[in-house]
């Protein structure tokens, strides 16, 4: 391919792991381009419960991103199904936060007594920190997800971990604090 990642400036041959957090389509996108894998040398993490839900026949046409950029990896043998938590790599692991999803995961770093917590969508915006019952209407399971909500930013308050959070505005890392009694992202 000889494309540079904008990001990182490495080949995409360079990448030997990517894991996803849940088959939503703005999460899988670019795993396939001309019907071949980007990350050629990559095993691909997805989840289970995310597998079969979105590889179900009856969600085929609601899910059309799944038979196009997720299925193929099976195909090409570089897909690896997780389920619960599990190391990755030494201080990374997978936690499971379903709701969203139902086997949506998110990602825990762990290095020189500092943590960290890739939220994936368990929180789409940072109102959600404090409002965790408020969630979008892409949550496959609302009540599911508000109680993974509630649970994680208790977690993530408690232990002082750095938030990343992807949807929530650039830079989208922050920590969990309490400001006047109310449980605020504070972006670093």
């Amino acid at each position: 391919m000889g494309r540079c990642s904008t990001i990182t400036g490495l080949e995409p041959a360079a990448i030997d792991t990517v894991l996803f957090t849940h088959l939503h389509g703005d999460h899988v996108g670019w795993n396939i381009v001309d019907r071949e894998p980007v990350f050629t040398r990559a095993r691909h993490l997805v989840p289970e419960q995310d597998w079969r839900y979105f590889g179900d026949p009856a969600h085929v046409d609601r899910f059309p991103h799944f038979a196009q950029q997720v299925a193929p990896l099976e195909e090409h043998g570089m897909l690896e199904r997780t389920l619960g938590e599990e190391v990755v790599a030494p201080g990374v692991r997978l936690l499971p936060t379903p709701g969203h999803t139902p086997g949506h995961q998110s990602l825990l770093l762990e290095s020189r007594g500092e943590r960290a917590m890739l939220i994936g969508d368990v929180a789409h915006h940072p109102a959600q920190v404090q409002e965790t019952a408020w969630g979008p209407r892409f949550d496959e399971d609302s009540v599911v997800a508000a109680s993974t909500r509630q649970r994680v930013m208790e977690r993530l308050e408690a232990e002082d971990s750095l938030v990343i959070a992807g949807h929530f505005p650039a830079p989208g890392f922050g920590r969990i604090v309490r400001l006047e009694g109310r449980r605020v992202f504070r972006t670093l």
